[in-house]
């Protein structure tokens, strides 16, 4: 009886990993080469578009100014020795349960801010790939220079390059310097807002005003920011996906050519693909199996080796 291939070394498709702009640009590609995609895509739509992420930005610039007010609300009426300092004629020192309408607010405004940020960073990133499709090489990054930008703001990166001239050691130290300056900087905002909240949540843990109801209040805290991560690691670090291009590939070849079609599956589908990977349960099988029979074969050596010994080399 043989063995089944493809229950010890089954076809592994490739991981690919990709961001959500990544996989934006791919849908956009396909849509903008299809009949129409080009007349679709005109400048009636990069119009409506660039407004609707003009609007977005708009809510986002609001978004934080909530989130910054409600810091320094925190971190002076809290942190702070004024009893006095007040926020729509509420005392944080003096009212019951003000800490935890606040961590409430900050949260909630911290979930509407990121649906919003994921939503104008889509429209951008549409926005940026249509020029990308829309403009010849050569115009391309002027182009987007035209375009929306996040809170409008316009980088350029000269391409001094082609001329044949590069910087000097001296100005990629200060490049570098500005890089690792402007990480430190927005790294310590982060640090600095994190350990505002992680404050503010462990006093109310500890002396909370509300009795049940601020428990309460810090698990759904918890469980917002948590979403946040979530969302934020779903739509801005690479995911993984299983690259099964190369069959949609094969499709399309059967109709087109079907000799190379047959020669290109057994080089996908057959016994010596590349795409074939045993199974890890066979790989450790396997090695316990080489590893008894070095041992077997290192106790047979040893026991011959003794009773060599003991019956001497004239016996």
């Amino acid at each position: 009886m043989g063995i089944d291939l493809n229950a010890v070394k089954p076809i592994r498709f490739p991981t690919a990993w990709l961001t959500y702009k990544a996989r934006i640009k791919r849908d956009l590609d396909r849509a903008y080469a299809a009949d129409g995609g080009a007349e679709y895509f005109n400048a009636d739509y990069v119009n409506r578009l660039s407004a609707q992420a003009k609007q977005l930005e708009d809510w986002l610039m609001k978004l934080y100014g909530l989130q910054i007010a409600l810091t320094g609300f925190l971190v002076i009426g809290f942190l702070g020795n004024d009893a006095s300092l007040s926020l729509f004629g509420v005392t944080l020192k003096q009212a019951i349960g003000v800490k935890e309408i606040i961590i409430s607010l900050y949260a909630l405004i911290a979930m509407a801010t990121w649906m919003v940020l994921i939503s104008r960073d889509t429209a951008l990133s549409v926005l940026e790939r249509l020029v990308e499709l829309s403009t010849a090489e050569p115009f391309v990054p002027f182009g987007k220079l035209a375009g929306p930008t996040s809170f409008n703001v316009k980088v350029y990166v000269p391409r001094a390059y082609e001329d044949w001239m590069f910087p000097t050691r001296a100005n990629k130290m200060l490049f570098n310097l500005l890089l690792a300056v402007s990480a430190t900087l927005l790294f310590a905002v982060f640090l600095f807002s994190f350990a505002v909240n992680v404050v503010l949540i462990l006093d109310i843990y500890r002396q909370p005003t509300l009795g049940t109801w601020s428990i309460w209040i810090l698990s759904y805290v918890g469980l917002t920011f948590f979403v946040g991560l979530l969302f934020l690691a779903r739509f801005y670090l690479p995911q993984p996906y299983l690259d099964q291009s190369i069959s949609l590939a094969l499709k399309e070849l059967e109709a087109v050519d079907p000799k190379l079609y047959r020669r290109q599956c057994e080089e996908v589908y057959g016994e010596h693909s590349k795409y074939r990977k045993y199974k890890l349960s066979f790989r450790v099988a396997l090695g316990l199996t080489r590893l008894r029979s070095a041992i077997f074969s290192t106790c047979a050596a040893v026991l011959a080796k003794i009773r060599f010994r003991r019956r001497g080399p004239w016996s």
